[in-house]
């Protein structure tokens, strides 16, 4: 069907073609293709069909033309019904269920009596409106006539319609029959005479005798070979069943008032009655076939299993009226008796009699003339059977509570009785069969063997809760929980496995009878839907059951080795802890295949919630040390970065200086010169402390960042090249970048240094290659989803991963890599710096960062960035052409750090500038307000005493609305950052800065009035 929905043109439908479809309607329809369960979909006001594979046989002839077409086409024989219904759905927007609804369907070409269970569920576009229904259907047809006949029966066993003499037998016959007119429209009771020269009609059902004229007699042939002419006669001549395909060669059909169906039946069924020995044919019965039900198989037994039953009753009659009274009160006796009794005869144990209440246990009504074992095969190897043989012996049996495995039709269950069995002896004295009479005190057993379990579960909690309020530890509480699971399974052998914190393995919590080889098979498996039994419910977070592990090819990898250390069944529950996590798996092992009944689960249920409990405990107080730990190492990672801070802004105002005046002094003295030497040294120096303050700064989160809109893939391709070379041909890059990851905001270059950090600490922990993975992922974290061990908030984030193979880390390196200076490295290798840096830019940035290390397991660091919402990556800008330097212009230069404010003067004065200088803000201010000339550009700190330079500059504006502003400072924890001053007509720049840096800012902003790129 889902070619045939694919190839279909919906283009010419209302519908309209697959492309156009909501993407709800597009789900449901995958979801109906791909289902095993009968289910269609009717989309839009006209409800078009769509249909799957697994609704074939109840749509019959309707496939596959079905497809397409309009609902009320296909179902107008039920629209009636099914209009309303579906209305109700699109009306009201919510699923509706019917069960076991009974419809006359067009299939099979006839109207079929059929019933139906159905679930109807709104589709809804992406904007809340109606698209169509999608309908779950089961056929509950078998179950419900099945039903039906079986309470047929039930009822004709219960009442027998048994009377004084043949004549009244076959009108109550027939008045029971009028009840069964669905299956059979109508009947027919012919008896023979004395002699059996003839059959005459004794009763019928279903018809109008008056207008319909059956026949009132049939000739009875005197044998097989003349059983000619009328299926009458041929039914008495042969003994054998004949099948009348038009009953209007029978009588002129015309039903009565009672009729079950409009129209008259196709078929019928002539079943001689064949009697006891001595009297070998009782008459003919003609039964009317449903013309609405096919006549299969089990419909065919079903008429044969009637006729055969009114045989009985008529044999009955016979055998009951030899000896009327006493009949009467033994069968009186027997039927209204609460006990179970049953009739047994000969070696076979064959039934010969058997009262409601055993119909009743046993849910079978064709028992009477089989032996036992064909009757009940469930009892074959039981010693039920063995027990019958003896008493058939002669030895009478008495049991207060014997245990008997009964199949009522839901599979075996366990009854107890109290039973009397009896040999039944005939006037010689010679065993003839068995008298069984018993009391079903199945109820009274299991309420009792209930309060049982119920006082030893209760000890077995107490002890374990007891247990976990001294606070003994994790193992110890599990190791409890299991050896009571032992007492209650003597047979088995238990375990709880943990699921570790990277949630891929188990470990082993407490399993003290199990072999060690076999818990280090589990805990080498990996959690996972194609697992072994534990392994695949940790996965799920479902019960697993494998009542038999050889058997089940779904356990092949697991169940070797399962049953290589002797086990055949077992049993897996999942420890689900108040997060909705998958804390640990409770297992049982079997050393013979085992089913599990619902009250064994229930009791295992409640040693779980136990081993729960215990977990739960142990996980709090691990997070209450882990958030504390957090905590401190929080404060401690904020005090340095305060102090690394403060060093970076006093450092970078000297370092302008050194820098500054280093280059200018390079660019004055001759290239031959002994101090070009040293100057160059100087500067030199002074650059790489530079580099020094900025990673101060990046691990302080202090630095300037010029954060847009981010492909974090396409940086990381980008980056690609440059790694290779950096990390060497011995090692294995690896790029694993998921395609549908969103974008982020950040400052590019800092993630690329991020990452060019991240690799290099990676390939030196690589001495002998490996493999460094650089891996992106999407995550969504909803509002009411518990947190994870990273403390995310909900919300979607783009992941970013550097995972090498390497040595690893040790718990102490790991609790101070992110610690300034702290390196493993050799003295003078390394400034201890990166990962501090990493952390900063990270930090800043707005991300998270989580380290993940082992010794000998490699380091994943894994950053987390919240993702841009609805935003596109920005193209890079191209930079502003420079043009000449505006000599003349007017500059006001307000520093505070002297050093600085010289340098920043000399290199504006030596291009023509006209410098204004101020040695604070409120200098600053004063010199602006009264200079009488224009100021073409202020140039000012921002962190300042008496007045910073925000605050001047928003009351210069008052005064020179037009003023164009370039600040400058040591650090980005500023408020021209903060309040997002720089704008419009400012910029800023870092320090240290170098002369021809703040020339290059200082002309742009005089040519454009704008910030440079």
């Amino acid at each position: 069907m889902g070619s045939l929905l694919r190839s279909m043109d919906w283009g010419k439908t209302p519908i309209g073609p697959i492309s156009g479809w909501p993407s709800s309607l597009v789900s449901a329809a995958s979801i109906m293709l791909n289902s095993g369960l009968p289910m269609h979909i009717m989309v839009g006001p006209e409800r078009i069909l769509l249909v799957n594979d697994a609704s074939l046989p109840t749509w019959g002839d309707k496939h596959p033309t079905a497809m397409g077409r309009k609902a009320a086409e296909v179902w107008h024989e039920v629209w009636h019904i099914r209009l309303p219904q579906l209305e109700t759905v699109r009306r009201t927007g919510k699923p509706t269920w019917y069960e076991n609804l009974p419809f006359s369907v067009l299939r099979h070409g006839f109207l079929e009596e059929t019933y139906f269970s159905l679930s109807d569920s709104p589709i809804l576009d992406e904007a809340g409106g109606f698209t169509g229904t999608l309908t779950c259907v089961t056929e509950t047809t078998p179950l419900v006539i099945g039903q039906r006949r079986l309470n047929f029966f039930r009822s004709f066993t219960e009442r027998s319609p048994v009377g004084k003499t043949l004549e009244e037998t076959a009108r109550e016959i027939s008045g029971r029959l009028e009840g069964e007119l669905l299956d059979i429209p109508f009947s027919l009771l012919y008896l023979l005479d004395e002699r059996g020269n003839k059959a005459r009609l004794a009763a019928a059902s279903g018809l109008d005798r008056e207008g319909s004229d059956p026949m009132a007699t049939v000739d009875c042939p005197a044998s097989e070979a003349s059983a000619e002419g009328s299926p009458l006669a041929r039914a008495l001549g042969t003994g054998q069943p004949v099948l009348v395909g038009n009953p209007g060669v029978l009588f002129r059909f015309r039903q009565g008032s009672n009729a079950a169906w409009p129209e008259a039946p196709r078929e019928a069924l002539v079943f001689p009655l064949k009697g006891s020995p001595g009297n070998p044919c009782f008459g003919l019965l003609v039964l009317g076939v449903s013309p609405r039900l096919p006549l299969d198989r089990a419909f065919r037994e079903h008429l044969a299993q009637v006729a055969d039953r009114i045989s009985k009753a008529l044999a009955e009659t016979v055998i009951f009226a030899e000896t009327d009274q006493q009949r009467a009160w033994l069968h009186a006796l027997f039927m209204q008796a609460p006990a179970l009794i049953c009739i047994l005869r000969g070696p076979e144990h064959v039934f010969a009699f058997a009262n409601p209440p055993y119909y009743d246990l046993v849910n079978r009504t064709d028992l009477i003339g089989k032996p036992i074992k064909e009757a009940l095969p469930e009892l074959d190897g039981q010693p039920i059977l063995e027990i019958l043989d003896g008493v058939y012996g002669g030895v009478p049996f008495t049991t207060q509570e014997e245990k008997v495995m009964v199949d009522r039709g839901g599979g075996l269950e366990p009854h107890y009785f109290r039973l009397n069995y009896q040999p039944m002896r005939n006037a010689q004295g010679e065993i003839e069969g068995i008298l069984v009479f018993g009391l079903d005190v199945t109820i009274q057993v299991l309420a009792r063997q209930k309060a049982e379990e119920s006082s030893a579960d209760l000890a077995a909690q107490k002890r374990i809760l007891e247990a976990i309020a001294r606070r003994e530890p994790l193992p110890n509480v599990l190791e409890t929980v299991t050896r009571n699971a032992e007492t209650i399974f003597p047979e088995a052998k238990a375990a709880v496995f943990l699921v570790a914190s990277d949630g891929r393995r188990l470990l082993t919590g407490a399993a003290p009878r199990l072999h060690p080889d076999h818990r280090r098979d589990i805990e080498a498996e990996t959690i996972g839907k194609d697992a072994g039994i534990c392994g695949t419910s940790a996965f799920s977070g479902a019960r697993v059951i494998a009542p038999d592990i050889a058997a089940d090819p779904k356990w092949d990898a697991q169940g070797d080795r399962t049953l290589a250390h002797g086990f055949k069944a077992c049993w897996c529950l999942p420890v689900i802890s108040h997060s909705g996590r998958i804390a640990a798996v409770f297992a049982l092992f079997f050393r013979e295949p085992r089913e599990a009944d619902p009250g064994e689960l229930t009791r295992l249920e409640i040693l779980k919630r136990t081993a729960s409990l215990a977990i739960e405990r142990r996980v709090s107080e691990e997070s209450l040390r882990e958030a504390q730990d957090q905590l401190l190492q929080a404060q401690k990672m904020e005090s340095i970065g305060k102090l690394a801070g403060g060093i970076a802004h006093d450092f970078n105002n000297l370092l302008t200086a050194i820098n500054g005046y280093s280059e200018l002094s390079l660019g004055m003295i001759e290239r031959d010169s002994p101090l070009q030497e040293y100057l160059s040294e100087i500067k030199n120096a002074g650059a790489r402390a530079a580099d020094l303050t900025r990673q101060l700064l990046a691990y302080s989160r202090k630095q300037v960042l010029s954060s847009k809109v981010v492909d974090l893939n396409a940086l990381i391709k980008d980056l690609g090249k440059m790694l290779k070379r950096i990390i060497g041909e011995q090692i294995e890059l690896d790029l694993d970048l998921d395609p549908d990851l969103r974008t982020i905001k950040v400052d590019p270059g800092k993630i690329e240094q991020v990452v060019l950090n991240l690799a290099v600490n990676a390939r030196d922990a690589i001495p002998a290659g490996g493999r460094i993975t650089i891996r992106t992922r999407s995550l969504a974290l909803p509002r009411d989803a518990p947190k994870d061990s990273k403390s995310l908030s909900p919300g979607a984030y783009a992941m970013l991963a550097v995972q090498d193979t390497g040595t690893g880390m040790s718990a102490e390196v790991k609790a101070h890599a992110f610690e300034p200076f702290f390196t493993t490295k050799a003295f003078g290798k390394g400034s201890g710096l990166g990962l501090s840096t990493v952390y900063g830019i990270i930090a800043q940035s707005g991300g998270r960062i989580f380290l993940e290390s082992e010794e000998g397991a490699g380091s994943t660091f894994s950053m987390y960035f919240p993702v841009a919402e609805g935003a596109d990556p920005e193209a890079p800008v191209s930079a502003v052409r420079r043009g000449p330097y505006m000599a003349g212009a007017t500059i006001l230069l307000v520093e505070d750090e002297t050093a600085v404010r010289r340098l920043v003067r000399q290199v504006l004065a030596d291009q023509g500038y006209t410098v204004l200088e101020g040695e604070d803000g409120a200098a600053g201010l004063e010199m602006g307000r009264d200079h009488p000339g224009p100021i073409d550009l202020v140039i000012t700190d921002v962190v300042m005493p008496r007045m910073d330079g925000v605050q001047m500059i928003r009351h210069l504006r008052a005064l020179r609305p037009d003023i164009r502003v370039l600040f400058i400072s040591g650090y980005a924890e500023t408020p021209v950052v903060q309040d997002g001053i720089a704008a419009g007509d400012s910029h800023f720049i870092q320090k240290p800065f170098l002369p021809h840096a703040i020339l290059d800012e200082v002309r742009a902003l005089l040519q454009t009035g704008l910030p440079t790129a």
